[in-house]
């Protein structure tokens, strides 16, 4: 009886697996993988929602837009927006805040370089380097050009720029590009040697490019922004606990604390 039981217990074959319709075997894995695409985006949301100083950009921006409108309509005098070298000797230094309020030259390629580049240095540095360095590159830099304007008409043959009407933007993107540069020349967070080796490169032969078209003041403010700017990184390396700001791409993959 007991090998009969044997026999028939191995001729027995298997129950066989009931087989799933491809149809509902391809509904399955679509809702895996719209299970595992939410998952992702609950994980990154954060990093593609704007920061704080990136929203303090984008208000920027829209105030820029909306004076340069003003003054191109004629209904804002722009001599009271622009600085000029000689109504700063003379003790008037609010225009050189109020100049960085009004687009000069084409207006959407100036907001759409302020925009991608200020959101990419901020990403990499901080809205706290980014911000300081835009700062120091526009305030600090155009009076560092006004003071040698006001030497060399004094020593040497005297220029028409002391008189030029000095606005725009652009020394914000110029910051921007400096900050970008500064993190692959002496940031310390690391990064790939094959996004660092551009970084490091394509900010500094544009700034090249810009100074040669430029003219007027622009053409020595855009440099000296440039440097200044990649000088406020290389101070955040040097002391780094004044400066502890993590940047976006940094925040934990839980999500910002």
């Amino acid at each position: 009886m007991r090998a009969l039981h044997r026999d028939r217990s191995l001729s027995e074959t298997p129950p066989a697996k009931p087989q799933l319709d491809p149809k509902t075997q391809q509904g399955r894995s679509g809702k895996h993988r719209i299970l595992d695409l939410a998952a992702l985006w609950r994980i990154h949301a954060h990093r593609l929602r704007p920061s704080v100083g990136e929203w303090v950009l984008f208000g920027y921006l829209a105030v820029a837009c909306a004076l340069t409108g003003l003054q191109r309509a004629g209904d804002v005098d722009l001599h009271s927006l622009a600085s000029t070298p000689d109504n700063v000797a003379a003790g008037n230094l609010l225009p050189i805040f109020l100049s960085a309020l009004v687009v000069a030259g084409p207006m959407t390629v100036q907001v759409v370089e302020t925009a991608v580049f200020g959101i990419l240095a901020m990403r990499l540095a901080g809205a706290r380097v980014f911000w300081t360095a835009a700062v120091v590159a526009h305030v600090l830099g155009t009076i560092v050009v006004y003071v040698a304007v006001w030497i060399t008409d004094r020593v040497a043959t005297p220029t028409n720029l002391s008189t030029q009407l000095d606005y725009g933007i652009s020394l914000m993107w110029c910051a921007a590009l400096g900050v970008i540069a500064g993190i692959a020349w002496w940031g310390r967070r690391p990064l790939p040697r094959l996004v660092r080796l551009p970084l490091a490169i394509a900010p500094a032969l544009f700034m090249v490019y810009v100074t040669l078209i430029s003219s007027g003041l622009a053409h020595y403010e855009h440099g000296v922004a440039f440097a200044l700017a990649a000088a406020v990184v290389l101070v955040t390396r040097r002391w780094p606990r004044s400066w502890h700001v993590r940047p976006r791409s940094q925040v934990s993959a839980h999500g910002p604390r």
